[in-house]
């Protein structure tokens, strides 16, 4: 069973070196990436990573071992010590940014970890994205630069200790 029932964008697969025709594969293969990165954090090991690595069906092994979390549950949990300078928490290094939600159904803001690596491949997919264009044939030259909707958070991050509050 897939984790998620999708499949990806050519450009996407070609930028992660996955096959495109089968998503499970896709998937699992995206998957097995990320437990390789992650399993010596904190997290990793607390879940077992290398368990699922080594499983013949990492996906259904990492759903055993891994408890699904809400955001509170997870800040509280983990990543509240990344916020507050700790190495190695859930992903490898110290995070130095986190991204301030604009509030939720609680109404609370949320701080929400980004990586070197989550910048990096938002940069790599967002140009992948854009050189695609080659493969449409009826998109207008002119239509390219102008006004285009594209989803995403807030490009003005803050080091993390800027936003911890003071004692």
């Amino acid at each position: 069973m897939p984790l998620f029932d999708i499949k990806l964008p050519k450009s996407i697969a070609r930028a992660l070196n996955i096959p495109v025709s089968n998503p499970r594969s896709q998937q699992i293969k995206v998957l097995k990436k990320l437990l390789k990165k992650a399993r010596f954090t904190e997290f990793g090991q607390r879940y077992r990573f290398d368990d699922a690595l080594m499983s013949n069906d990492p996906g259904k092994k990492f759903q055993q071992n891994v408890p699904t979390f809400d955001y509170n549950k997870i800040y509280d949990a983990w990543w509240y010590k990344a916020k507050d300078g700790s190495p190695d928490v859930c992903w490898p290094g110290i995070i130095k940014y986190f991204a301030l939600s604009s509030g939720t159904s609680d109404a609370t803001s949320k701080y929400i970890p980004i990586t070197k690596d989550l910048i990096r491949s938002n940069t790599v997919t967002s140009f992948n994205q854009l050189m695609s264009l080659r493969s449409y044939t009826n998109i207008p030259r002119s239509s390219v630069g102008k006004g285009w909707l594209i989803l995403g958070g807030s490009t003005q991050l803050q080091k993390a200790q800027l936003i911890l509050p003071a004692t």
